[in-house]
């Protein structure tokens, strides 16, 4: 079948129609810009882009979003899911269990550089002990380097020595009497623990910001610390650790924002002070 014929057009206009055909059957002078684009490939090829790994409760809808609204670009953040029914002690030790082995071998198959097990509580469980073995356990899997939620937290806390430390949480007293333990036997004292009581994963993602501040200054103003903690990489408290600080004079810090610093330190990338929280900024 022979071609078309074109319709009676001006020279200029019958001219780019016969470049467009040229190059939709591969001819013509477009094709060295393609040559061209195809040298400029590797120059502009991301070849240092680092990967993390990340073990998340499958009901958790923040730390994933916290994490990648503040990492630099050049890095990429990989999720695996672990299912979780419920924030209560029997559930997590159900997660870590069953969870973690399948959640780590997703993880491993990207090749990572490092990974993190993105749950506080579940963490806590069973003592700082406990969580040192939990990461060795994972890093076996993975065959990398592995960060914990509460080992960055109480790497932290330690550092910070406060007096009169505050730990806020989403969790049932069961879950805080764990918290609390655990942060005591790694040498960090809690001055006072309060929890939400909340038993439903999905529903602690949904507390909104400026409600958790409210409850927030709440109990600050009971209390008055010198330090306060938020607890659980489902709590929306990263989003509020700058207002927070301003409006009540005192140090917070959240388990995805302190993390957050571990992952990068790990990466040998510039840390951010714990008095300049900002959120979303990357």
């Amino acid at each position: 079948m022979g071609q078309e014929p074109l319709p009676n057009r001006s020279g200029d206009e019958r001219k780019n129609l016969c470049i467009m055909h040229s190059v939709e059957r591969g001819e013509g002078k477009p094709m060295k810009k393609s040559a061209d684009r195809s040298r400029l490939e590797p120059q502009v090829i991301q070849r240092d882009r680092k990967r993390v790994g990340l073990l998340v409760p499958a009901t958790d809808t923040t730390v994933e979003v916290d994490l990648y609204r503040n990492l630099p670009h050049s890095i990429t953040l990989h999720a695996a899911r672990m299912p979780l029914a419920g924030v209560t002690v029997a559930d997590e030790e159900r997660m870590l269990d069953e969870g973690v082995p399948r959640a780590s071998e997703e993880v491993a198959s990207l090749d990572p550089d490092v990974v993190v097990f993105a749950c506080t509580s579940a963490g806590a469980l069973h003592g700082p002990p406990g969580d040192a073995e939990l990461a060795a356990r994972i890093s076996r899997m993975v065959h990398r380097p592995v960060i914990t939620v509460f080992g960055s937290v109480l790497e932290t806390l330690r550092i910070v020595q406060a007096k009169r430390l505050l730990v806020f949480t989403p969790y049932t007293d069961e879950l805080n009497a764990r918290l609390q333990a655990a942060l005591v036997a790694g040498g960090v004292p809690v001055e006072s623990i309060w929890g939400m009581g909340l038993l439903s994963d999905v529903a602690i993602g949904r507390l909104d910001p400026a409600v958790l501040l409210t409850r927030l200054q709440q109990r600050v103003g009971e209390t008055h610390p010198d330090c306060v903690f938020m607890s659980c990489t489902n709590l929306r408290a990263w989003e509020m650790l700058a207002t927070a600080q301003q409006k009540l004079g005192t140090l917070v810090v959240s388990s995805n924002f302190l993390v957050y610093r571990a992952i990068l330190r790990a990466l040998s990338l510039p840390v951010p002070s714990l008095e300049r929280p900002s959120w979303g900024v990357a």
